[in-house]
């Protein structure tokens, strides 16, 4: 076995090993449910206006084989990293995967897009949603009434990501006690919806539940709206960033992937099927509109006027527990640049005591916060723009596992993923990308420019010999 081999898959870690299958599952899942599950079907079943740029797919069967579909290619996607996961359980993870299988350039633009978009972009979207919500139940307003772009939002937004930063700079035990403690709350605030949302009776009146034939409008709906159930979906590769720290982590490591990704599926099919079944197709595409939140528009449907209370609590437990799970760690793949000499060497600083990343947690926080003060919600637009390119590196690192496997022979492999599932996977995350690029073109040029001004950083600091100097 090569040093090499040896070393991506030892144990001795800068890190504290201390998460379990619990915690690690939690961390899957809790940064998965953020605030996407009660909010983006109402734009996923617009009927498909060509000329406006709008898609969507106006039936309700058709919406739920969107979130079923979109499932199913999470699932491939946690399938196939899990099996990079149980090989090369390191702190950083994907960038790790990028930069075993194809060097440090492609693994630099990675970490570069985590940093200044995908990562810091969704801390402070959570984080604003998180703040709005808060606002909304200690001013007894309604949750659409209150503005992202408020002070008071911002100002909420700002504390609970220096609050969420401090604390897990105490030790990644301190930051799954978070993660763990939210994450069965909002797992219980949904089931809770769910269980009473099916004992009402159906709403009457719904449109048919299927289309008579799939017009090409249609496809290109169906895609449209894969968008937003996928960006609700995201985020289930977090807890790879953190993999020194997980015990027996070539084990864990898979099933927590596999285990929370299946778990959050059936939540998410099971909760837009209570939506379709208590409110007519009509109000849901109004909502968007309006900007209100089908997720309260049903709870107050089966709950009464308590609903809308019940749910907007359900989006602060919820956007709390995801902003904790992201915030915790995107710090971990920083730390590796730092270590690569890809990043400034003081962001691979590890608190004496406590054993984090504690540059990192305060870089992360300090570029966050900025999005969140910069006007026009930056951060949302900066997330909308890197989605595509989130995909793309997904694409990218499929191709990766096929790479690694040819590269090292040797490398143990816990849990070997079937062929078929990382071939179907880059096949269907191809064919997203190619839709979204059709349907939504600027936001995803916007995403791959971002990619290109990380390209010329990297050829600039090779040019300064940047990596020698830090």
């Amino acid at each position: 076995m090569s040093s090499q081999v040896s070393s991506l898959q030892s144990e001795k870690t800068e890190f504290k090993k201390v998460l379990k299958l619990f915690d690690a599952t939690t961390l899957v899942m809790g940064s998965m449910i953020g605030s996407g599950v009660f909010v983006v079907i109402s734009g996923m079943m617009q009927k498909s206006v060509p000329s406006k740029g709008i898609w969507g797919v106006p039936y309700p069967g058709l919406m739920l084989l969107v979130w079923v579909v979109c499932g199913i290619i999470t699932l491939m996607g946690a399938l196939t990293y899990a099996e990079l996961a149980g090989s090369m359980p390191k702190a950083g993870g994907p960038y790790v995967f990028l930069r075993e299988a194809f060097g440090p350039f492609p693994a630099f633009l990675y970490g570069w897009t985590l940093f200044f978009a995908i990562q810091t972009g969704t801390i402070a979207a959570v984080a604003v949603i998180f703040g709005r919500a808060a606002v909304a139940l200690f001013s007894h307003h309604a949750f659409s009434s209150i503005s992202g772009e408020a002070w008071s939002t911002r100002f909420v937004a700002v504390g609970c990501l220096i609050f969420l930063t401090f604390w897990n700079i105490f030790g990644i035990r301190m930051g799954a006690f978070i993660q763990n403690l939210f994450t069965v709350i909002k797992v219980a605030a949904i089931a809770v919806l769910i269980g009473i949302g099916f004992s009402k009776p159906e709403v009457l009146g719904q449109t048919s539940f299927m289309p008579h034939f799939f017009s090409k409008d249609l496809v290109m709906g169906f895609g449209a709206a894969m968008v937003g159930a996928l960006w609700a979906y995201d985020a289930w590769f977090n807890v790879m960033f953190a993999g020194e720290e997980v015990v027996n982590a070539k084990n864990i490591l898979p099933k927590a992937l596999i285990l929370g990704t299946v778990l959050v599926m059936v939540l998410y099919c099971l909760t837009n099927a209570v939506y379709v079944h208590v409110l007519p197709v009509s109000v849901i595409q109004g909502l968007h509109a309006s900007h209100e939140i089908t997720g309260i528009e049903a709870a107050k449907a089966i709950m009464g006027g308590i609903g809308a209370l019940f749910i907007t609590a359900a989006i602060l437990f919820s956007t709390f527990g995801c902003a904790n799970g992201i915030l915790l760690s995107g710090p971990r793949a920083y730390y590796a640049m730092a270590k690569d000499g890809l990043f400034f060497k003081q962001v691979s600083k590890i608190h004496p005591v406590y054993k984090t990343p504690v540059i990192s947690l305060l870089v992360q926080l300090v570029w966050s916060v900025i999005l969140i003060l910069l006007p026009g919600e930056t951060y949302g637009k900066l997330f909308t723009y890197v989605e595509f390119a989130t995909f793309l590196f997904y694409a990218i690192t499929t191709i990766g596992l096929f790479v690694l496997r040819k590269k090292y022979p040797d490398l143990e492999r816990p849990f070997k993923v079937p062929d078929i599932i990382p071939v179907l996977y880059f096949i269907l995350v191809v064919a997203f990308l190619v839709n979204t690029f059709l349907t939504q073109t600027m936001d995803s040029v916007y995403g791959l420019l971002i990619i290109a001004v990380g390209a010329f950083v990297y050829i600039g600091m090779n040019r300064r010999g940047f990596q020698r100097k830090i």
